[in-house]
């Protein structure tokens, strides 16, 4: 998506100014980095009887199904019909599903985990924003490895992590 963008606005001569939240430093004790999905379901198809929970949300359902093939998958997704239906449709079960809105709190996601006795957190690199750091403590307290997909670099001419800069630039 963003190198289309990049391309829209190159042809029309338009300026773009981008976003970015403040990536979260995961450590290094108990987290797995991968680029791609295939490369984690490889990763934890060495694995059997496990727990695992994803927050990756409805978009990967078809791609991390693998996992549950030796292993007890629960999804972490919004709760709207279309993702539950995609979900059954792929053939969740009902008692894998769990359908919430988010941001959550470091002691809902360790109530969670907790719950379902989550040895793995599949995630995303997603930024400082919308609960990561409160999934990360979490997995922190309680021993759960993190499993997550690293987001791809792009290097962007016009990108801010602090809003009032960006604001200040728009102004100019």
């Amino acid at each position: 998506m963003s190198h289309s963008i990049l391309k829209v606005t190159k042809k029309l001569g338009t300026k773009y100014l981008r976003f970015e939240r403040e990536m979260l430093d995961y450590g290094d004790e108990n987290v797995f980095k991968f680029e791609t999905l295939s490369q984690m379901n490889e990763f934890i198809s060495k694995y059997e009887n496990k727990n695992i929970l994803s927050t990756l949300g409805s978009n990967n359902l078809e791609e991390i199904k693998a996992m549950s093939k030796k292993n007890n998958l629960f999804v972490r997704i919004l709760p709207t019909t279309a993702s539950i239906q995609k979900a059954e449709n792929l053939g969740y079960l009902p008692k894998n599903i769990i359908a919430m809105q988010g941001p959550f709190t470091e002691n809902m996601n360790i109530a969670m985990m907790e719950q379902f006795n989550i040895k793995y957190l599949i995630t995303k690199k997603a930024g400082d924003t919308g609960g990561e750091r409160e999934k990360v403590s979490a997995c922190d307290k309680l021993d759960v490895e993190i499993v997550y997909l690293e987001k791809k670099e792009i290097i962007y001419k016009n990108c801010y992590k602090d809003i009032d800069i960006l604001i200040e630039n728009l102004i100019q």
